[in-house]
């Protein structure tokens, strides 16, 4: 049973409303432009001095104005001058210092300009509530309920400290949640209310979490004039406290750390005498750490308590995990080196329980992926990944001379290198284009740079020797013997071919031919340089004849010659001359004087020739004039166009008359 010296409250289920004394001259506020030539001005306060701001004001009247105070509880309007009735409402939904309040109907009367303070009564009233062991009960609702009239007999409406908030439209208190304030921890709640009498109140106690009251006290026909305090008392006869235990809603793992997120703490309330009046509402644990503490209090229904408190170490974030990778870099995203993968594990709460080591990748590919877990000491894991594209070798390149080469290295025309490149892993970035060899020269270096797209390079060089130039070739001849005027050689003649490269050199030259007897022979010579340019020369119509020509007398030896007339001799010396080959070319006649007397002694002449086959000729040597007459030798000596005499020549005996 609650015992209360004196309760004083107010409290109205309906439309709860303030009278408010108008008592004064109050300092301008703020104000709402109105047509009109009278201002009305003033302050609004409660009676312990605390400034109304944003109150509504309204004159209802010849003409309807409405305007609020500002933060200085001061208000100022423009009116038409007349007989109006004021209304007030307090701001929504009142303060530990301002009741709920309403005023209605207050009439007013303005001529000329008026100056008004309007004042909100207010008292002070505390409860001190203590439970059966004389305890206080921290947290307890205190309240009242029942109907409150102002001394105008206007109902008045009375907010308390910690009160919950209500809508613009707020009319009363209903439910016990709106019963005025909370009890600190001396059990005490206090209330500014408005001065007032309480026919009909009811003091309600709750529990600290607001269930079903401990008791209910009416009092009635109380005046509420002055600041009052008032004890409140429960007895019981239950002394023994509740018992209660605290459960997680995750179980901790080994090392004792909890990774749900925002785990929630219920508590399990029993009491075997007066039952449970209080049991704790689950508690979530809303930040990561070690030693979260969560604490729970459970009230029996005689107010005996029991508190425990739990320690929890909760971590449900993921560890921060990252892979880096080190390498030589190259062109493209890829590595030309091995890549040496670390990893790198941080974790802010619980600590780290296994982090990745650090790996190579060693062999050349495309997107090489390594992966790794990072684990926790409350079991939460990551999970990072790194790719990385490795090509540590160079691309290959090789040149190729077009045309190819001889065997000797060399090409006999212009041509031109040509590069080809591959690579098998990132790819060729670049091949040179082909060079061309259009200057002739020896050992002529190219070079060509290929390059991959993971930026390794390489070089390659081809060495081209060009000569397309022909060799020179000319002939000579050699012989024992000579070459006639007439184009004839009269003993075998040996051909000779000389062969000059001034470049590659000569790698192959005809070697000397000997013609023996023979009509319109013909040589062929060539000259090969090293570049294979072949030179060519022919030579024709080469004549040999080494056989000497045949002579012979057809005059019998002893005839006498004389050109005489009527004298029966012969006048000429005749014969025949021959030659296989080149034919006769001429007969030579010599005289030698075998009569003592004047004259040579010996005299050479030649003989007339007439062929009828370039083989087979006769000859005929008449007597020459101014020849003295003598008995003479002669000797027929034929010779044939290769200038080859006749080695045995005939002589017969003449004599020239």
């Amino acid at each position: 049973m609650a015992k209360l010296g004196s309760v004083i409250g107010s409290r109205r289920a309906r439309a709860i409303v303030v009278v408010l004394a108008l008592l004064g001259t109050l300092a301008a506020g703020p104000a709402r432009a109105a047509a009109g030539d009278v201002t009305f001005d003033g302050v609004l306060r409660t009676s312990h001095g605390a400034v109304v701001p944003g109150a509504d004001l309204h004159l209802r009247g010849p003409e309807d104005f409405d305007f609020t105070t500002d933060d200085s509880g001061a208000f100022s309007v423009a009116v038409v001058p007349g007989d109006y009735t004021l209304e007030a409402n307090a701001p929504c939904c009142g303060t530990p210092a301002i009741p709920n309040f309403r005023m209605l109907g207050v009439p007013i009367t303005i001529t000329t300009d008026r100056h008004d303070d309007l004042t909100v009564p207010v008292v002070t009233v505390s409860f001190t509530v203590t439970g059966p062991t004389g305890a206080p009960f921290e947290g307890a609702t205190v309240g009242l309920e029942g109907s409150a009239y102002g001394a105008d007999n206007f109902p008045l409406y009375a907010g308390g400290s910690g009160r919950a908030g209500c809508t613009t439209d707020c009319v009363g208190v209903y439910g016990h949640e709106d019963l005025g304030g909370t009890t600190d921890a001396s059990g005490t709640a206090s209330f500014d209310l408005l001065a007032s009498s309480l026919p009909n109140v009811n003091l309600i106690v709750q529990p600290p979490d607001g269930a079903t009251a401990l008791t209910a006290v009416h009092f009635s026909d109380q005046t509420l004039t002055h600041d009052t305090a008032y004890p409140v008392a429960f007895e019981s006869s239950d002394v023994t406290a509740p018992e209660i235990h605290a459960v997680i809603d995750a179980t901790p793992n080994a090392a004792g750390w909890v990774n749900r997120v925002m785990p929630q703490v219920s508590f399990d309330c029993t009491d075997a005498e007066s039952g449970i009046a209080r049991c704790p509402y689950p508690v979530g644990i809303f930040t990561e750490g070690p030693d979260q503490t969560v604490t729970g209090t459970a009230f029996d229904r005689a107010w005996n308590q029991a508190s425990t408190t739990q320690t929890f170490n909760v971590d449900w974030t993921a560890p921060q995990f990252n892979a880096y990778a080190y390498g030589t870099h190259g062109d493209n995203g890829w590595y030309r080196s091995d890549v040496n993968v670390e990893f790198v594990c941080f974790d802010r709460v619980s600590g780290m329980a296994s982090c990745p080591a650090s790996t190579t990748l060693s062999s050349d590919g495309a997107n090489q992926t390594v992966t790794g877990t990072a684990l926790d000491v409350a079991g939460n894991s990551a999970t990072a990944s790194i790719t990385a594209s490795i090509d540590t070798h160079p691309p290959t390149i090789t040149a190729s001379v077009r045309p190819s080469p001889n065997a000797a290295g060399w090409i006999n025309r212009p041509g031109s290198v040509h590069f080809t490149c591959t690579d098998a892993v990132s790819g060729v970035a670049s091949c040179p284009a082909d060079q061309q060899v259009s200057r002739e020269g020896r050992n002529q270096v190219f070079t060509g740079s290929a390059r991959d797209n993971a930026g390794n390079s390489v070089t390659t060089s081809v060495t081209v020797s060009l000569d397309a130039m022909t060799p020179r070739l000319s002939r000579s001849f050699t012989s024992t013997g000579y070459q006639s005027a007439a184009g004839w050689w009269n003993a075998p003649v040996t051909v000779s071919w000389d062969c000059l490269d001034d470049l590659s050199g000569v790698a192959s030259c005809t070697g000397p031919t000997t013609l023996g007897a023979g009509y319109a022979q013909s040589v062929s010579g060539f000259a090969r340089d090293f570049a294979d340019n072949l030179a060519y020369a022919y030579v024709d119509r080469v004549n040999v004849d080494p056989t000497p020509a045949a002579t012979s007398f057809t005059t019998p030896d002893g005839a006498v010659i004389a050109d005489l007339p009527l004298v029966p001799t012969a006048k000429a010396i005749t014969g025949l001359a021959s030659d296989d080959l080149s034919g006769v070319g001429a007969v030579e006649v010599v005289l030698t004087k075998l009569t003592p007397g004047p004259g040579l002694p010996s005299q050479t002449y030649w003989a007339t020739v007439s062929c009828s086959l370039p083989t087979q000729c006769t000859w005929s040597f008449p007597r020459p004039s101014g020849l003295s007459p003598a008995r003479y030798a002669v000797t027929a000596t034929a010779i044939d166009l290769a200038d080859n005499r006749d080695p045995h020549p005939p002589t017969i005996t003449v004599t020239f008359l």
